[in-house]
């Protein structure tokens, strides 16, 4: 059981920071878009 939720665990925080990563990206994209108009 607790080597399951550890994967868990693991796959949620591999998610997590993907999420970071892709918000991130958008609001550089997003700065860049203000600038250049």
């Amino acid at each position: 059981m607790d080597r399951i939720i550890f994967i868990v665990v693991s796959q949620i925080k591999k998610l997590g920071i993907w999420l970071l990563i892709s918000r991130k990206t958008d609001l550089k994209d997003q700065k860049i878009s203000l600038f250049s108009k």
